[in-house]
């Protein structure tokens, strides 16, 4: 085992950092270089923004690193990586302990390891005593192509008004399925106002779209492009934040293609070459989302999973 130093990430070493994770994820599937403000653009890094961040340090050297988040009482674990040529050395253990014990003395009972979809990952958590609950895949269209016919129906774009019977909606939609995400119902609702909040704040390149039947919204979803994600990685990508919502009663009605596509228009608007969003499925078959995304054309890029394990009881 090597003789390491971990301490935590700085301004001074934030450029080790950023090298290290892209030297450690290049040859990943679907992995995009990332750079001081994508790296850190929750919604493009598939909502797991780090907010803290241990580095691993041999000599002046940092080979490994581990991020970590903290809601109430649950933590998520992102951006594991450890250099090639270091592992199987004890690093990843020596972090992720490190991690843990900090967790745990800040409150946290449950921590989701959020990594890429490769068996060692998944031998590596389970020694820990992690076990899978969810895939967590990214899904991209390319807008270049001719856009199908768009199908009829009513779609507006949504003003604060709308905020709270938004808020109800995307609960509806998204739960029980999407639990695994949020420690709670309230914090889920939380953050669909935070986002929706911040779209109508700065609503040049970020939409909230809504499918009206007799008057109320019944599907939504937001267009979304982030300036610095375009910028810093050259790649014209939007992204549709939450992904496409409609209430279960109706569903089968044509109301998510046709928001899919109005959100396409925009992108397309705003000089997007690419659409993206990022969803959940099960560990051995598909998702009505994934499915319906699949169908419209989207093709899966990058794939994790979603590990849990409880830190009290």
């Amino acid at each position: 085992m090597f003789e390491i130093e971990i301490r935590p990430l700085t301004p001074e070493t934030t450029g080790d950092w950023i090298n290290l994770l892209n030297e450690a994820q290049i040859r990943c599937p679907g992995y995009i270089p990332v750079t001081s403000g994508s790296v850190r653009a929750g919604p493009m890094s598939g909502d797991f923004s780090p907010k803290e961040t241990l580095m691993a340090f041999l000599g002046g050297l940092p080979i490994g690193a581990v991020s970590y988040s903290l809601e109430r009482t649950r933590a998520v674990l992102s951006h594991f990586v450890v250099l090639q040529g270091f592992r199987r050395q004890g690093i990843g253990r020596q972090l992720l302990e490190t991690a843990l014990q900090e967790l745990v003395q800040r409150g946290a009972e449950q921590v989701l390891a959020v990594c890429w979809a490769f068996e060692p990952y998944a031998r590596f958590f389970a020694k820990f005593g992690f076990s899978p609950v969810t895939r967590y895949l990214k899904i991209v269209w390319d807008l270049t192509e001719s856009p199908p016919p768009k199908p009829q129906g009513e779609i507006r774009e949504a003003s604060p008004e709308d905020l709270p019977l938004l808020v109800d909606l995307c609960t509806r939609t998204y739960l029980p399925d999407w639990i695994w995400l949020w420690p709670d119902e309230e914090n889920l609702k939380a953050s669909v106002q935070d986002l929706f909040s911040a779209a109508f704040s700065e609503p040049e390149q970020r939409q909230v779209l809504v499918a009206v039947r007799e008057g109320n919204p019944v599907g939504v979803v937001c267009p979304w492009v982030d300036e610095s994600f375009t910028t810093e990685t050259g790649i014209q990508e939007g992204m549709l934040a939450f992904g496409v919502g409609v209430l279960p009663e109706y569903r089968r009605q044509g109301i998510g293609t046709a928001l899919l596509q109005e959100a396409f228009d925009r992108l397309r608007g705003w000089g997007m070459k690419y659409a993206s969003v990022w969803t959940a499925a099960p560990l051995d078959a598909d998702s009505s989302a994934l499915a319906f995304y699949r169908a419209r054309g989207g093709t899966v890029t990058i794939e994790w999973m979603v590990l849990s394990r409880a830190l009290v009881g």
